[in-house]
């Protein structure tokens, strides 16, 4: 099920909600004209009394839901992808009866029913009071689901990270609450727990990656991430830092090969921006090891092609060409297959040199050659 699925559900549930809180409110009001009108229809002794008491219930029972609430203090700072349990649960899912509209709704209940008590409208009093028990139910439900079915909110989660809606700013802001988390778990998580992080990643960064900022802020992101990797001395996380950059310059690829975009606005120099610190990590770990667990010409030549694509004059044509984008297969095999040398691209040297990237790979690829 997709999140708009999912919202679309919630929304029809809510809705039905709704309906019943209208109707019980309704048949308060009617009763009371009745009862206005024609009298009453059972005589009940002490009626101002009861309808006290019942306030004086309700006011009690509305302050369960601070309680409950209360509840939630051990997950408050468990999230996942960035997204916090709490707030996903008692915020981001709920349309219209969010914990904060709950609470609010009670206290809002209970001052109109202080004041429908002075006017003696006793019955409305009553009908309001279920209403009251309706919502205190709602609450419930929302907060029992944070304790139950723990991979279904993981689930939902992942849903509403990939949603494919409008709002960039949105986007944008869950990329930033993604990379938050991501730069603190990054190291320890298991492959599963990367790849969906990564899967999340690759679908948010088209929307960021189209706008000048959105791309001064991944870069920012990612160099963050491939730095918390790299400094953490540790083999497995050094290989897990090349294939995130490799991955970065992957996704930059798709975007400027299928999409309609002005190259030359293109900045995001992510390799050259964290060389230094490849550098050190990979003069930590036994370079025999990083070569047979990494295969080097894929990692240099994407970085290679992505920035002759951009520096090129040609770009535009290339990219306009429908016969290439049917060779895909045979370009991704040809640089598999070429070396991480930067000679095969003399012919353009003039240009490479102004790229920091190009200049970033040419060094490390000698590097690589003398520690061989």
């Amino acid at each position: 099920m997709t999140w708009t699925e999912s919202k679309q559900r919630t929304q029809v549930k809510e809705l039905l909600w709704q309906g019943g809180i209208v109707f019980a409110v309704a048949v308060g009001i009617i009763v009371e004209i009745f009862v206005r009108v024609h009298g009453p229809i059972f005589i009940v002794d002490d009626y101002g009394d009861i309808s006290l008491s019942v306030i004086s219930i309700e006011a009690t029972v509305a302050t369960l839901v601070i309680t409950i609430l209360s509840l939630m203090t051990g997950k408050i700072d468990q999230s996942y992808l960035g997204v916090g349990i709490n707030d996903f649960l008692l915020n981001i899912k709920p349309q219209i009866f969010k914990q904060k509209t709950l609470f609010i709704s009670e206290l809002i209940l209970i001052a109109v029913n202080v004041c429908l008590q002075i006017f003696g409208c006793y019955n409305i009093v009553i009908s309001i009071f279920f209403v009251s028990l309706f919502l205190i139910g709602i609450s419930v439900f929302e907060v029992y689901e944070a304790f139950v079915g723990s991979e279904d909110i993981a689930e939902e989660i992942k849903e509403y990270m990939t949603d494919d809606c409008y709002d960039k700013r949105l986007k944008m802001q869950k990329m930033l609450n993604l990379a938050k988390q991501w730069d603190k778990e990054i190291v320890k998580q298991t492959n599963h727990q990367y790849e969906d992080y990564a899967s999340v990643n690759n679908k948010l960064f088209p929307s960021v990656f189209c706008s000048t900022d959105g791309r001064q802020q991944l870069l920012s992101i990612y160099k963050q991430v491939t730095e918390t990797l790299l400094d953490s001395k540790n083999d497995a996380a050094v290989i897990r830092a090349l294939g995130f950059v490799q991955s970065c310059y992957l996704q930059e690829w798709y975007f400027i090969r299928y999409h309609n975009f002005n190259c030359s606005d293109i900045q995001f120099n992510l390799f050259a921006e964290v060389n230094t610190e490849m550098y050190a990590a990979v003069e930590s770990i036994d370079i025999n090891k990083l070569q047979n667990t990494f295969y080097w010409p894929t990692f240099t030549q994407i970085i290679l092609r992505d920035a002759v694509f951009l520096l090129s004059d040609e770009a535009k044509e290339i990219r306009q060409d429908k016969s290439i984008n049917n060779s895909d297969n045979n370009e991704i095999s040809n640089s598999i297959k070429m070396s991480a040398s930067i000679e095969h691209l003399t012919d353009e040297e003039a240009l490479l040199r102004s790229n920091p990237d190009i200049n970033a790979i040419e060094d490390f690829c000698g590097y690589l050659v003398t520690a061989d």
